[in-house]
Formats: structure tokens, sequence, C-alpha cells
């Protein structure tokens, strides 16, 4: 060999592959909740305006009258932060590393999410209902009336 040269050889294709993966996961977002398009109750009334009277509360109207404040997305987004973020760090390490695609990678985070958010709403310690609401509704139970809002919450990856 010539004085000089040199026999090391570079091999960047993980390099290239891992320069093409960030553009993908740069703008992404997992939503969850109960999305606009989710549809209406028997009455008519959007599941997502249910989600939000309940999520925030309301001064007046309701079955009952007014709708006491349900937190069950922002409080199990509060409760599951730590666990959330641990979950998108090993989805990006994933894709990083070239052993998930990213709408994959991400999909798995919103499915732990919406799981959570299901069981709030399932099994999460409420403001009762009023008993007029009772009456209307035949039941005790805060969050669940057909079932259609809590089976409306759903994720979207947007990458």
């Amino acid at each position: 060999m010539p004085r000089g040269s040199s026999s090391l050889k570079i091999d960047d294709r993980k390099w290239q592959a891992l320069k093409r993966q960030i553009p993908a996961i740069r703008n992404a977002a997992v939503t969850v909740g109960i999305q606009s398009d989710a549809g209406a109750d028997e009455n008519g009334t959007p599941l997502a305006s249910i989600a939000f009277w309940n999520e925030q509360g309301t001064n007046g109207g309701g079955w009952g009258g007014p709708i006491p404040e349900r937190p069950f997305m922002r409080d199990t987004a509060d409760q599951q932060n730590d666990k959330w973020s641990r979950v998108a760090n090993a989805m990006i390490s994933s894709i990083l590393a070239g052993k998930r695609e990213p709408q994959a990678a991400f999909s798995l985070l919103g499915e732990v999410a919406e799981k959570d958010i299901k069981a709030a709403i399932t099994s999460g310690t409420w403001v009762a209902n009023s008993p007029v609401t009772v009456e209307l509704k035949g039941s005790s139970t805060p969050l669940i009336d057909s079932g259609a809002m809590r089976q409306a919450v759903r994720y979207k990856v947007t990458l």
C-alpha cells in the first residue's frame, strides 16, 4: 500500500437511514380523545360536545341541571404523563434505531393513551349524577350512558 493511503472504509448506511427518519418524526403528533368526527348520540348530539361538557362542566342545562366537571382526559393526562413520556421516548428511540416505522411507533403510543382514557371513564371517581339524571338515565354511573362516548375515544397520528 502506498505511503499516506489508508485501508479504512466508511459505511455510513445507518447514519443515512437515521437522517431519513428525522424529517418523518420532526412534526409528529398523537392526538387522543374524542375527535370532532366521532359521531353523535341517539339524540343527534355530537359526542365531542358531550365529552367537552363533561370534561369542563357547564353552568346550566344538562338533564338534571348543570353538569359538574369530570375531567377524564385532563386528569388522565396528568396522572399518566410520566408513563406516556417513557413510551414516547422508547418509540422515538426505536424509530431512530430502525426497529419501527414512525406510524407504527406513534400508533403504539396512541393505543396506550386511548386505553388509559377509556379506563378513566369507566373506573374514575367522578361527581355523582344528580337524582334527576339518575331518573332519566336509569343509572347513577357518571360518564356512562350508552357507552358511545367511551367507545368514541381514539387516537390519531399525524406525521
